[in-house]
Order: structure tokens, then sequence, then C-alpha cells
């Protein structure tokens, strides 16, 4: 995801209208198309990134010796947090840039919260599983 630093304008020109948008709009407009009809493969190999995104934050929590996650802040003055449940790390990863890869990951971070919610634990195991079934 990309931020702007200052606010800024962009001049958005199409065949029927001109219009002006700021720019966080406009790089909105560009990472996240209108919705839209897709097709195999692509499909499947974007939900598939974004599984194994999830399971790549979540697997070092794994094991008996669980390791720990450091999460980055939303705002400016919030200390990171460090996290060793794997529900709870999902559960901070808000949104991916691209919109595909945000659906596979959304899935994989509703089952690990789940998880966390129904049990409290095993929801590294789970997401080895999911990553293991969906490949």
């Amino acid at each position: 995801m990309t931020l702007c630093v200052q606010p800024a304008v962009c001049f958005v020109q199409s065949p029927t209208e001109q219009k002006t948008i700021d720019a966080e709009a406009f790089l909105s407009m560009k990472q996240n198309p209108k919705p839209g009809v897709r097709f195999q493969p692509g499909v499947h190999r974007d939900l598939q990134n974004g599984i194994s995104q999830i399971v790549s934050a979540v697997i070092p929590t794994l094991g008996p010796r669980a390791g720990f996650v450091v999460s980055e802040p939303a705002g400016p003055n919030n200390p990171p947090e460090i996290l060793e449940d794997g529900g709870l790390i999902a559960r901070r990863i808000v949104q991916l840039p691209h919109r595909s890869v945000d659906m596979g990951a959304m899935m994989a971070r509703q089952l690990l919260w789940r998880m966390h919610e129904a049990d409290g634990d095993g929801s590294a195991t789970a997401a080895v599983i999911l990553h293991a079934v969906f490949n």
C-alpha cells in the first residue's frame, strides 16, 4: 500500500467526464479495480498466495518452543506488539494490496480467528493444515 506524505490532488480525465480526486482515492482505484469476473488459474494462484502470506506470518509460533512475531503499530504513537498466538497475528493483518490475494488472506484469517475463539489454541496447526490442503 502506498501512502502519501502530503495531501495531493490528481486530475482524472475519462472520455465522458473530468474530475479532481485526492491521491489516496486515486491509488485505491488503481490497486483495487472494480469487481469483475476472473477465471482459473489466476484466481486459484492469487488465493494460494494470500493464504501463504498469512501462514508464513503464523508459522513461527508453531511448535513446543514457540517463537514471537512483532506486529507494526497502526498509528505513529502506538508501540509495536509482540505476539505469540496465531489467531491474534492473523487478526492484526488488515488488508493486502491486491484484491484477490486479499480474499485468500481473509479466508485464512477467518479460519484462524474462529479456531482461536473456539479452542484458544491450535491456530498455527490449523494454518499449516489449510496451507497443505489448499496447495
